[in-house]
Formats: C-alpha cells, structure tokens, sequence
C-alpha cells in the first residue's frame, strides 16, 4: 500500500548512514548536506543521494521525480517526490520537509 511505501522513504531518508549497528550502509547521508549552502550543485547532490537511497533499499516503488525546494526563510529544505508502486500505474506524490536543526 502507498502508505506504507511513504512511511518507509520517509524513514530511510531521516535515518542516517551507519547509524543501525547490523545494517551500517542503510539509510542516506542528506542532513549532512542540509548545512551547506543551497546551491545548485548542492540541490542536485541531495538528489542524487535521494534517489539511490530509494533504488537501493525500496523495491515496492518505482521512482518518477525528485524535486528539491531551497526554504532558506525556514532553515529548511523541502522535497517532493513522485513514485508508484511496482504493481500500479498510480502516481503518488508527497513532501518531505527537513530541518536544519542540530
């Protein structure tokens, strides 16, 4: 269910690398580039490291669109992504909103 898949992005992008013991490369490395300047370069690397912490460790989705909105006013950076499930032409779409906060 599109649920459950959401639940589950949402928790491999909030949980860092290394930080479960028996699964040290699950998760991704994006709160480490929420302190550097909101660049171009910097939208499109947490794109990428977005998306290979999907591909990588959620089979029930297909990835369609990762988009990075800078929110400097809120110390924040917001992002969209679209996907659908292996088994479904259904797009599912949700934000994703993370602070910059140590």
């Amino acid at each position: 269910n599109e649920n459950a898949v959401i639940e589950s992005v949402k928790n491999l992008l909030l949980t860092d690398q290394y930080e479960r013991v028996m699964q040290p490369t699950l998760g991704s490395q994006i709160k480490g580039l929420l302190f550097e300047n909101l660049t171009k370069q910097t939208q499109e690397s947490l794109k990428t490291l977005i998306i290979e912490c999907i591909d990588n460790w959620e089979p029930r989705c297909i990835l369609h669109d990762v988009e990075i909105i800078a929110r400097p006013d809120e110390n924040a950076v917001g992002i969209t992504i679209t996907f659908s499930l292996k088994n479904s032409d259904r797009l599912t779409r949700f934000d994703l909103l993370i602070d910059r906060v140590r």
